[in-house]
């Protein structure tokens, strides 16, 4: 998403998001992404807790479920995708959806 062309970014007028040098609407976007990554990611938590086993019955049903056909990643990604590490998942999905922001940034193809 880079800065928006318009002309009337260019003219210098417009959004806020054409001050900072982002597309037109990208600072609403970026806000609402976070936050719902958060709560996600914190509710998924919550329901896990909740869960007798910790997840053991619902990672085997998603491992039977996966047709190793046409998911072959995804299913041997499966006992990850039940977090068994949800703090170390949380963060590097964070630093992922963070970097993405600001690659989206003003100059940032001009750093390393």
């Amino acid at each position: 998403m880079a800065a928006d062309p318009s002309p009337r970014c260019a003219a210098g007028g417009g959004s806020a998001d054409c001050r900072y040098g982002f597309a037109a609407g990208a600072r609403t976007i970026f806000p609402i992404t976070l936050t719902y990554y958060v709560v996600g990611h914190a509710t998924e938590e919550q329901l896990a807790a909740a869960l007798p086993d910790g997840g053991a019955a619902a990672r085997a049903r998603l491992a039977a479920a996966l047709d190793p056909g046409h998911h072959p990643s995804l299913l041997a990604a499966a006992e990850e995708l039940a977090a068994p590490h949800p703090a170390e998942h949380f963060d590097l999905g964070l630093a992922i959806i963070v970097a993405g922001i600001a690659a989206q940034l003003p100059g940032a193809s001009d750093r390393p």
